[in-house]
């Protein structure tokens, strides 16, 4: 208890007059159901299940006592600020760390304002908090992610010095019949060590270390040969992959991923000029051979393959904005 107070003393800021009687850091002991509760009020047009096992495992985790962000390990503890209003936490901004090589990354999350109290500088105000944090170094970054339809939110966060780095999409498909004819010179088999070399540099492209700290690809379940079997054997994931080919080019993989979320993972290798024939056959086979009925999610940059995804029966969850600066 002693070294959570002394981490939130260190984390304190100069606040002008106005805000700090209002603004103050996150406090998981007192803080995390009612900002459980608001998260889950501001967000619940856009929630999906696995935003509602996140807000599950928030009330959870403070009924235990102990807060970890959802999908992370146990040592990356999530820290933030809240703002109330006459003791009554009405806005929230969460804080998630994150290691990127030698660089250390701080991703903004959660950022929630009660409806009665919008539009009062709330969310800027917490921001702000963040950003002048002791805790950041001047060479961290920080990163949020915003939707691309709130641009009172996008136009708040430039005016901060946030800049766009890039915009993805998540995309979310069930278990079903194959949804159209595939081409007959298409053909689906399993993934073979030698494909490879054509996956690893398309999965780098699609999947670049700038996108993998804060998605759950776990690349080391991929890999061919003993090293491969030997990580999905002792690991806690299911991971099947197959390919699609036209002769003998490969044309595009796609692997799938068991996850503890509500939404099993997809990761496509393809290489730019992408055949989306292939990739559409590729998803339409997941959909009736995946080993678990259950829903899918996957990401991909915004606009790539954006016909082959419908033809292959998945739908849009949402775009993101990945945005970034630097203290």
């Amino acid at each position: 208890e002693a070294a959570e107070q002394a981490a939130m003393t260190a984390r304190a800021v100069a606040l002008p007059a106005s805000s700090a009687a209002h603004l103050r850091p996150f406090d998981p002991r007192r803080d995390l159901l009612a900002v459980a509760d608001l998260v889950e009020l501001c967000f619940r047009d856009t929630l999906d299940a696995d935003g509602h096992l996140y807000i599950q495992q928030l009330r959870y985790s403070a009924r235990a006592g102990s807060v970890t962000s959802l999908g992370q390990r146990r040592s990356q503890r999530m820290s933030g600020y809240v703002w109330t209003e006459a003791g009554r936490v009405v806005g929230n901004l969460s804080v998630i760390p994150h290691q990127r090589g030698q660089r250390r990354i701080h991703l903004i999350a959660n950022v929630a304002v009660h409806p009665d109290y919008r539009r009062r500088g709330i969310a800027q105000a917490l921001t702000e908090a963040m950003l002048a944090d002791k805790s950041i170094r001047p060479k961290d970054e920080v990163w949020l992610q915003v939707d691309e339809r709130n641009q009172a939110a996008i136009q708040l966060y430039e005016n901060m010095g946030f800049e766009e780095v890039f915009r993805r999409t998540s995309w979310r498909g069930r278990p079903g019949p194959s949804s159209s004819t595939r081409q007959d010179d298409i053909v689906i088999r399993k993934r073979r060590d030698a494909d490879w070399r054509h996956q690893r540099p398309w999965l780098r492209r699609l999947y670049p270390d700038t996108v993998t700290w804060n998605l759950p690809l776990e690349a080391d379940l991929l890999l061919p040969g003993w090293r491969g079997r030997f990580n999905r054997f002792f690991g806690d994931r299911m991971v099947r992959q197959w390919a699609a080919v036209r002769g003998r080019d490969v044309l595009s993989i796609l692997s799938w991923q068991s996850s503890t979320l509500a939404n099993d993972r997809l990761w496509l290798a393809a290489p730019e000029q992408a055949d989306e024939d292939a990739v559409s056959a590729l998803l339409q086979h997941v959909r009736t051979e995946a080993p678990l009925e259950r829903s899918m999610a996957l990401n991909l940059p915004a606009g790539f393959m954006d016909a082959a995804m419908y033809a292959g029966a998945f739908q849009p969850r949402r775009t993101l904005i990945w945005m970034r600066t630097h203290r």
